[in-house]
């Protein structure tokens, strides 16, 4: 039985700003510039990543979108269409 490194990925709590949190690997969340760095830059702390500018129903969206970006190849013919994504 081989074991997947994926499947040991470690996992980042995000909070939006109504105190909504989601669990969410940290491949995924490394997605975003802003909290990449957030993550590099916090020292021992485990706690949950505050962003206090985004609510929980933004929020499960952009998760959903990077979920999206990490599973898909990486080609110009395979990029999630962002416009396409939000409208429905």
């Amino acid at each position: 039985m081989a074991s997947s490194s994926s499947s040991r990925s470690e996992k980042i709590i995000l909070q939006g700003s109504d105190d909504i949190t989601f669990e969410v690997d940290e491949v995924v969340a490394k997605q975003s510039i802003m909290i990449k760095h957030t993550i590099k830059d916090r020292l021992a702390s485990r706690g949950p990543i505050l962003l206090p500018k985004v609510l929980g129903n933004i929020l499960v969206k952009v998760i959903e979108y990077y979920k999206g970006v990490v599973t898909q190849p990486s080609s110009s013919e395979n990029d999630i269409d962002l416009k396409v994504f939000v409208s429905g």
